[in-house]
């Protein structure tokens, strides 16, 4: 698919109402050929592969590697696809994505589900919040030690074992395309890690928000 000056693999199953899938960091599309069989029995279902994921997809550079980009990817897929409002299903960064694209085009969207959204401005109004930050970093420091020393494929499994409180060398072990999304996507840590704090998202905004 055409969007943004850059083409999108995406996976299209069934017909009837449009969900889209957006998944998570240290992924692709991949993550969601297990579900299309089910969700697309009566629904078209359609998951893409963000920008700069896959394993087709360049390099990321931190310089063009943005939750700006995403959301705007987001955006324009859904109104590619012309068949809006669509359902949301999204996965970690994908929710931290799609909720900031809900807000700006809620005309876009029916429904969303937001499996393990990764959407810390929310999390830092919630008592707590900054002790719960500094425990999920820590986590990272022994990937972020692999990274440093150019271990990129090694620091992403301990990557996401620690963000899914996994024992180290549990991902590798799992079914593909599981291990295979991981490998494929190493190359965007080093981007990934040095994105910005996402912007601040008010109360007010998301009560606004017609779409359950």
């Amino acid at each position: 698919m055409p969007v943004n000056g850059t083409r999108l693999a995406f996976l299209e199953q069934g017909s009837g109402p449009p969900i889209v899938a957006l998944h998570g960091a240290m992924s692709d599309m991949r993550a969601w050929h297990a579900y299309a069989p089910l969700l697309s029995a009566e629904n078209r279902f359609v998951a893409y592969t963000q920008r700069h994921f896959g394993p087709e997809h360049r390099p990321a550079t931190p310089g063009d590697f943005s939750r700006e980009v995403h959301i705007a990817d987001l955006i324009g897929f859904v109104e590619a696809l012309d068949a809006v409002p669509v359902h949301l299903l999204t996965w970690s960064y994908g929710g931290d994505i799609a909720t900031h694209a809900m807000l700006r085009r809620p005309d876009l969207f029916r429904s969303a589900v937001h499996y393990e959204p990764s959407v810390g401005a929310l999390l830092d109004r919630i008592p707590g919040g900054a002790d719960a930050h500094a425990a999920f970093a820590q986590g990272f420091e022994p990937a972020l030690g692999l990274m440093s020393q150019g271990e990129a494929e090694r620091a992403a499994f301990l990557f996401v074992e620690a963000m899914l409180g996994w024992t180290p060398g549990t991902a590798a072990r799992e079914p593909e395309p599981f291990p295979g999304c991981i490998r494929d996507n190493a190359r965007t840590l080093p981007a990934f890690l040095q994105l910005g704090p996402g912007a601040d998202i008010a109360d007010s905004e998301l009560e606004a928000l017609a779409t359950p």
